[in-house]
């Protein structure tokens, strides 16, 4: 699954900051990241509150970002945690910055 954001970014701003509630109940999720259609880094987010910090390279621009996360390892919860829950989930964001 995918979910795209918009940030300002470039000058000082050359990270991403991201700050996640949850995550797959039984293992590390997968997260990649891409800025203006760009690869920058594939990372993993744990089940529990976490704050991921990505570099951005200078050769992506000023401006506005757009940012794609999309989760390599969505999961079901009715499989995982044998609910009546059937939506596909990924990671829970809390916040998504450019600093």
């Amino acid at each position: 699954e995918k979910a795209t954001v918009f940030v300002r970014g470039g000058g000082k701003r050359n990270q991403i900051v991201l700050r996640t509630l949850m995550a797959h109940p039984s293992e590390l999720t997968q997260v990649s990241l891409k800025v203006n259609g760009r690869p920058i880094s594939t990372f993993e987010v744990p089940n529990h509150s976490h704050l991921q910090k990505i570099p951005v390279p200078r050769e992506v621009g000023n401006g506005t970002w757009e940012v794609e996360l999309q989760v390599l390892n969505p999961y079901l919860p009715r499989e995982e945690l044998e609910i009546e829950d059937q939506r596909l989930l990924g990671i829970a964001v809390a916040s998504l910055e450019s600093r």
